[in-house]
């Protein structure tokens, strides 16, 4: 009698931390939806922030409502280095004595301009545009509450964290078809400052909208790979991989971004090899299948092989928009060569202390050469890698580091030693971040709400010790 019961209370608990990880799972799909709806602009005037930042404070405060001290654990080291960056800016906004911030680089002409204009030295912070600063500070609390999201799913859910993204890459690829299909100042584009007539779905930016549709086709190869089994959803979300995979292909010759170009047709030899990698390791299922596996090992590595084949037959007979701006090298592209002297010159002028984040604009603004004016305004450096630098001074590359080492130690960790698995959802996410930091050469998708819950998700993927398991 009593083994019986004991055996109904097991029961009675699994049943109800199921479902509780069903709930915590719902609430994070919840997130993802509201973040990429609302946080798709990198401008600080957008106003729908104005709603998804305190949204994203609820989620995390849920997530510490609900969450145990493992959970916590296991993004411990990336929590720390988003604290540390948010420390860094609540620095820069401390304001500081005239006879102090007066000595710091690129500071005496701004005295200057109170000695001109007979008016008193305030107290003054390190942040050249203390406003931006803040927006800067409050913008941490997206990648926080994705953190923390992430880290209260229990094992069963967390490898589908990322269908949830490959979902929202589905959804924001649909809406750039009816942008295209629709004005170019319809109603289907969603912020009033974005590349009008080009299909930049749930952004504002189609270089952000290529990033996501590039991480797409990435994970597309890693949910081919999830069909091992032959149960009827699993091979039918295999065959969705697929042409997906070729869809969001074929979206990066319209979406007239180089960058997006280059990345996606990058992020198609790893994805192959998650697919690839998944069915020749696959120890699920009896012996009778592994003649199918042969088959579809063969039929995986001809697919590959078309999709890549038709990619460039599309750029070679048709000259995608993106192929011909990225044999172009006018317009934005020499433009971007042609102010690169100048960030170097912030880069040496604002040194070791920075500008403070969110000043780009403004101080770009006193060394912009008459040449290079335009109707247009250069909002962001486009080198997220310099701007962290011209912005954060010494303290924004030593988190920087931080981050780049900690990223290395992680990356080779989770190859396979003395016959442990390796973790492909773990690898999937270190191409999505190498993703992330090759279009930051360029861009600046993790100045972006919505780019920097991927983010921050990829990085919860890596964040586990050896002793911790994450699946």
């Amino acid at each position: 009698m009593r083994k019986n019961q004991h055996l109904t209370g097991r029961l009675v608990g699994i049943l109800r931390n199921t479902k509780a990880e069903r709930a915590r799972f719902s609430a994070f799909a919840a997130f993802i939806a509201i973040v990429f709806l609302l946080g798709g602009g990198s401008r600080s005037d957008i106003l729908s922030l104005v709603l998804l930042r305190p949204v994203a404070l609820v989620f995390a405060l849920y997530a510490l409502l609900v969450a145990d001290k493992e959970q916590f654990a296991i993004v411990r080291t990336p929590l720390l280095l988003l604290g540390a960056l948010a420390l860094l800016i609540l620095i820069q906004i401390i304001p500081l004595p005239p006879s102090i911030w007066t000595q710091l680089p690129e500071r005496k002409v701004i005295a200057g301009i109170y000695d001109v204009a007979g008016m008193p030295r305030p107290w003054s912070p390190i942040a050249l545009s203390p406003s931006r600063a803040w927006n800067a500070f409050f913008s941490l609390s997206i990648p926080c509450a994705a953190l923390l999201m992430f880290a209260i799913q229990g094992p069963g859910f967390r490898r589908q964290v990322l269908l949830v993204i490959w979902l929202a890459a589905i959804s924001s690829a649909l809406l750039g078809i009816l942008q295209l299909a629709g004005s170019p100042r319809g109603p289907f584009y969603l912020y009033r400052i974005t590349n009008n007539g080009l299909p930049v779905g749930l952004f504002a930016n189609r270089n952000h909208q290529a990033l996501l549709i590039s991480i797409g086709i990435l994970l597309s190869g890693y949910l081919i790979y999830r069909s091992q089994s032959w149960r009827t959803a699993r091979v039918l979300l295999s065959a969705l991989a697929a042409g997906m995979l070729l869809l969001f292909l074929l979206f990066l010759l319209i979406a007239g971004s180089r960058a997006g170009l280059v990345i996606g047709s990058g992020m198609l030899l790893p994805a192959s090899y998650l697919a690839y990698y998944g069915f020749t390791n696959s120890q699920n299922g009896p012996k009778k299948f592994e003649i199918r596996n042969k088959y579809i090992r063969m039929f995986l590595t001809l697919g590959f092989m078309a999709a890549f084949l038709i990619f460039l037959a599309s750029i070679y007979f048709s000259r995608s928009l993106a192929f011909d701006r990225l044999m172009n090298t006018g317009g934005d592209f020499e433009l971007r060569s042609e102010i690169f002297p100048d960030i170097i010159r912030l880069v040496r002028g604002y040194f070791p202390i920075g500008s403070g984040f969110g000043s780009f604009e403004f101080v770009y603004k006193r060394i912009e050469g008459l040449d290079l004016l335009r109707p247009s305004y250069l909002n962001q450096a486009h080198n997220d890698w310099l701007q962290i630098v011209v912005e954060g001074g010494l303290g924004g590359v030593l988190i920087l580091l931080a981050f780049l080492a900690w990223f290395v130690r992680r990356a080779c960790a989770i190859f396979p030693r003395r016959g442990r698995a390796l973790n492909l959802e773990a690898l999937a996410c270190v191409f999505v971040i190498v993703a992330f930091g090759a279009a930051s050469v360029v861009d600046y998708p993790l100045r972006v709400p919505s780019l920097m819950a991927v983010f921050a998700i990829a990085c919860g993927f890596l964040a586990p010790r050896r002793d911790q398991r994450i699946v």
